[in-house]
Formats: C-alpha cells, structure tokens, sequence
C-alpha cells in the first residue's frame, strides 16, 4: 500500500512538473537592426567616441563629462564579421585613448561605461 502511494505521489509530481515547463522561442532579430552604442562618461573630460568596423571609421560624437551619448550605427556598418572597435579619446588628451573591440548581433546595444580611469572602463553588450 505504501509503495503504491509513492508512485502515486511521484508520478503526480513528474505530471505537474512536466505541464510547468514551456519551451520559449527562441528571440527574433531585425537582420537589419542597428547597432546602439551609448557610452555613459564617468571621465572628468569630454570624450570623442569613434567606431571601426568594415564600413570604415566614424566620429559617432563628443559625450560631455558625466553625461551620457547614445549613437545608433547601421549594421552595413559593422559588416558580416560582426566586429566592432570602438575608440574613447578625451579632447584634454589627459591619459591618452583607450579601445575595445566587442562582437555584435543586429539589433543589439553596446553600453561602454567610461570610468575616471580610462583603464577601469568597461562594456556590456544586451
């Protein structure tokens, strides 16, 4: 009797856990979907932002100490390969630039937290 209660219990179990579980789809992308590069600028200077990618080198704009820039940049832009090189110059040229190359998807958005220390920033891509 007690086993039959168990296999019972485990069997409700596994049929619950299994009417629980959903199998989400899989996210759809704009292939033609710009690319977002908003640089969040921590740095005490304003900062000129540069992109290189297979359509060549942009100027995306200058962000203001303690402010925050958003550039969308067309996909053609960035080309098949898909990579991304973006350049953080501060226009009082204290430190020098810094760099970072990052991997994208259409439609994604590249947040690049520029820190007082050029060389503590970092990025997240979403």
């Amino acid at each position: 009797m007690l086993h039959l209660r168990r296999l019972a219990t485990t069997a409700a179990v596994l049929v619950a856990a299994a009417g629980c579980s959903r199998k989400t789809p899989p996210p759809v992308y704009d292939a033609a979907a710009p690319v977002v590069v908003v640089v969040r600028n921590n740095n005490f200077a304003d900062i000129d932002v540069f992109a290189y990618g297979e359509g060549g080198t942009r100027r995306l704009g200058t962000v203001v100490s303690h402010t925050v820039g958003t550039f969308p940049l067309p996909i053609s832009f960035v080309g098949r390969g898909r990579d991304l090189r973006l350049v953080a110059e501060p226009l009082a040229n204290r430190g020098g630039a810094i760099q970072a190359r990052v991997g994208v998807a259409p439609g994604q958005q590249i947040t690049w937290n520029l820190e007082s220390t050029l060389t503590r920033s970092y990025l997240s891509v979403r």
